[in-house]
C-alpha cells in the first residue's frame, strides 16, 4: 500500500513539471525563470520559440526555450542593453545599447553577434519596418529617431521628435498604416512618423511621461502607458485622437498585445502587477501579481503564454492565459460592463463679472443651460447664445455632470476656446483639440484628477484659476429627483473654469468635455459664441476721477457712421456707443468718428480728443 501511495507522489511531481498547462489557472504566473542582472526587455522569436532578454547591468542577452522555461544561452552584447526587434526574413535581433551607442546584430540561426552598428547617443527602443527593410531607434538624450538601412547597415537619416529634452523612449510600428509611433518622456506626447517621407506627421498629446507603446492590430489602435497619471491612452490610428483612457497599476511601463484574445496586458512598475485589458471594451478585465518591478513584456504565441521581466529580482514571470470564454464575449458583445456610458451634461453656467464697474461696462451677467438626460450626449437645438465680454473682466463656465457610476470617477474634464487656424509657431504638443472646422483651441485648460492640469494660452489671451471641484454624491434617493446610478448614488460633480481675459478675443466657440475613469468621455461644443471686445482702457494717474471711455464694438462705430446723416441723432448715437450716453458732446466730434472711418486720424486721436472733452 506504501509503494502504491509513493507511487502516485512521483506521478503527480513529473506531471506538475512536464504539464504546467494542466494545473495553470487563467492568468496565473506558471513559472518563474532566472536570468543576468537587471534585465529590462524582452522579445519574442517565433520561428524558434525562444525569449530573448536584455540584462541591463551585466550586457548579456539571456535565451529562453518556451518548451522548457529554461535559459539555453547567454550573448555578450554592448553596454546597457535595452530595444530589441526582429527581421524575422533574416534571421536577425537588433539589440539596442544605450551607454555606448550601438546597435547589436545577432544570428538568431547562430546566436552569436554578426555586426555592431553605430547608433546615435543613448540608443533605447526599436522597431523594424519589415516593408522597407529599416531600423527606427530612438536616441533618449538627442531627442531624435536614427533610422538604419538594414542592407548595409549605414545610417539613412535622423528625425527629430521634440528635440533635446523630449527623451523619446519607445517605439511601436503601424503595419497597416506605415507609421512609426514614438513615446517621449519628458515631451509628454506620442509623435508620428510617416516610414514613406521619415517626416513627423502628427503629435499626439499623451500625458506626463508616457513610456511603452504597443500596436493592436485587430483593431488598428496604439495603446500607450503613461507612467506618472497610472493610465493607458488608447489612440485611433485612422484619426490620431485618444479614443480612450484607462485607468491600470502604479506607473506602468511597457505592453505587449495578446493577438489571440484580444488583450493588452501592461507592467506596472511600482506595485508589481500586469494589468489585463480587454481591448474590446477597454476595461481592465484582471490584474496578477508578478516579481520585483516588472518592465518589459512579450507574448508567446505559439503556447498563449505571456513572458514579464522582473528588473528587480533578475527573473522572468511567465503567465498562462487561457481564452476568454464564449459567454464572456457574448456578454461584453450585448454590451454589459462594469461602466460603459460616459458622463453626462446635465446644466452649464456662464457667469460674466467685470473687474472696473466704474467704467460703465456690465458688472455682472448670468447665462444657465439644463439639458435632457435621455440621450448619451447633450442635445442643444439650433439656438446659439452671442456672449460679448471686455479685456479684464472674469468669464466663469460651470459643467455640472451626472454618470451611471460613482462620480469619484470622473477622471478629467476640460474647457477650450479660441479657436484658430493653427499659428506655424505653435507647438504641436498643445495643437490637438479641433472645432468641427478643423480650426485648433488655443487657449485651454484640462484638469486631471492625478497627475498635473494641462494650461495652455498661445496669445496671453486668458490668465486661467485653477479650477473649483464640488462632489455631491449619497445613497440617499429623493422622490421626483435625479434616478440612482448603478452605484445605488444619486448626486451631481460641478467643476468651474476661471478666466480673465487680458486682451481682446474674436468670436469663438467653447467646447468641453468630461472622462471617466473606464475612458469613456464626451466633448461637445456649448449652445453659445464668446467674444471680447475693444481694447484696454486708458488709466490716467492723478488726484481728482478721471473719466474714461467704455470699451466699444469697433466694427458697430463704422457701421452707424455710414449711415449718418448730420442730425443731432448722430451724436446721441455716438455718445451710446463709447458708453457715455450722459455726456453733452458738441455736434462736430461726430466728424472725428467719420474720420477713423475714412483713416484721416487713429482711433487713438479720437478717443484722446474725445477724453479731454468730457474731463474739461
Amino acid at each position: 500500500m506504501r509503494m502504491i501511495f509513493l507511487l502516485i507522489l512521483v506521478l503527480s511531481l513529473i506531471i506538475s513539471q512536464l504539464m504546467p498547462d494542466i494545473l495553470a489557472e487563467e492568468n496565473t504566473v506558471i513559472a518563474t525563470i532566472s536570468v543576468g542582472d537587471a534585465p529590462r526587455g524582452i522579445a519574442f522569436d517565433s520561428a524558434n520559440n525562444r525569449m530573448y532578454v536584455t540584462n541591463w547591468d551585466d550586457d548579456t542577452v539571456s535565451v529562453i526555450n518556451t518548451a522548457t522555461n529554461g535559459v539555453i544561452e547567454t550573448i555578450s552584447v554592448g553596454d546597457a542593453p535595452y530595444g530589441m526587434a526582429f527581421d524575422f526574413a533574416n534571421n536577425r535581433l537588433y539589440i539596442a545599447n544605450a551607454f555606448d551607442n550601438t546597435i547589436s546584430v545577432i544570428n538568431t540561426a547562430t546566436n552569436a553577434v554578426d555586426a555592431t552598428i553605430a547608433a546615435g547617443t543613448n540608443p533605447v527602443g526599436i522597431a523594424f519596418d519589415s516593408a522597407n527593410d529599416r531600423l527606427y531607434v530612438t536616441n533618449y538624450n538627442q531627442g531624435i529617431i536614427t533610422v538604419i538601412d538594414t542592407d548595409d547597415n549605414t545610417i539613412i537619416t535622423t528625425i527629430s521628435v521634440g528635440g533635446a529634452g523630449s527623451f523619446p523612449q519607445h517605439i511601436a510600428f503601424d503595419s497597416a498604416n506605415n507609421r512609426m509611433y514614438v513615446t517621449e518622456w519628458k515631451g509628454h506626447e506620442v509623435s508620428v512618423i510617416n516610414t514613406a517621407t521619415n517626416a513627423v506627421d502628427a503629435t499626439i498629446s499623451a500625458g506626463t511621461n508616457p513610456v511603452g507603446i504597443a500596436f493592436d492590430s485587430a483593431n488598428d489602435r496604439m495603446y500607450v502607458s503613461i507612467s506618472s497619471d497610472d493610465v493607458v491612452k488608447v489612440i485611433n490610428t485612422a484619426t490620431n485622437v485618444v479614443d480612450a483612457t484607462i485607468s491600470v497599476g502604479n506607473s506602468p511601463r511597457e505592453m505587449a498585445f495578446d493577438s489571440a484574445n484580444n488583450r493588452m496586458y501592461v507592467s506596472n512598475l511600482s506595485d508589481d502587477t500586469v494589468s489585463v485589458i480587454n481591448t474590446a471594451t477597454n476595461v481592465v478585465d484582471a490584474t496578477i501579481s508578478v516579481g520585483d518591478k516588472p518592465r518589459g513584456i512579450a507574448f508567446d504565441s505559439a503556447n498563449n503564454r505571456m513572458y514579464v521581466v522582473n528588473n528587480g529580482d533578475d527573473t522572468v514571470s511567465v503567465i498562462d492565459i487561457a481564452p476568454v470564454a464564449e459567454e464572456t464575449k457574448e456578454t461584453k458583445k450585448s454590451g454589459s460592463c462594469y461602466d460603459c456610458e460616459a458622463p453626462k451634461l446635465t446644466k452649464v453656467e456662464v457667469h460674466i463679472t467685470s473687474q472696473n464697474p466704474e467704467t460703465q461696462r456690465i458688472s455682472k451677467s448670468s447665462e444657465i443651460w439644463n439639458f435632457e438626460q435621455d440621450s448619451p450626449l447633450p442635445m442643444f437645438g439650433d439656438t446659439i447664445t452671442p456672449i460679448v465680454a471686455d479685456p479684464g473682466d472674469e468669464v466663469e463656465i460651470i459643467l455640472e455632470l451626472t454618470d451611471n457610476r460613482t462620480l469619484e470617477r470622473v477622471y478629467d474634464s476640460g474647457t477650450y476656446t479660441n479657436f484658430l487656424t493653427k499659428p506655424n509657431d505653435m507647438n504641436t504638443f498643445y495643437a490637438n483639440n479641433f472645432d468641427e472646422y478643423g480650426k485648433v483651441s488655443t487657449t485651454y485648460y484640462e484638469w486631471h484628477q492625478t497627475g498635473e492640469d494641462l494650461v495652455y494660452d498661445y496669445s496671453n489671451t486668458v490668465q486661467w484659476s485653477e479650477p473649483d471641484i464640488t462632489i455631491q454624491e449619497s445613497g440617499e434617493f429623493v422622490k421626483g429627483g435625479t434616478a440612482e446610478n448603478l452605484d445605488g448614488l444619486v448626486g451631481t460633480f460641478t467643476i468651474s473654469f476661471k478666466m480673465k481675459f487680458l486682451e481682446p478675443m474674436k468670436t469663438s466657440e467653447v467646447w468641453v468635455q468630461a472622462t471617466d475613469r473606464s475612458g469613456n468621455f464626451f466633448k461637445v461644443s456649448l449652445p453659445l459664441t464668446l467674444k471680447i471686445t475693444g481694447n484696454e482702457p486708458l488709466l490716467f494717474d492723478s488726484k481728482v476721477n478721471q473719466k474714461v471711455l467704455s470699451f466699444f464694438d469697433e466694427s458697430m462705430l463704422f457701421e452707424l457712421v455710414s449711415d449718418w446723416n448730420g442730425s443731432s441723432k448722430d451724436v446721441s448715437e455716438l455718445t451710446a456707443v463709447l458708453g457715455i450716453p450722459d455726456e453733452q458732446l458738441p455736434s462736430w466730434v461726430t466728424n472725428l468718428a467719420m474720420w477713423v472711418s475714412e483713416d484721416k486720424i487713429t482711433l487713438v486721436d479720437m478717443i484722446v480728443s474725445i477724453e479731454h472733452l468730457i474731463n474739461n
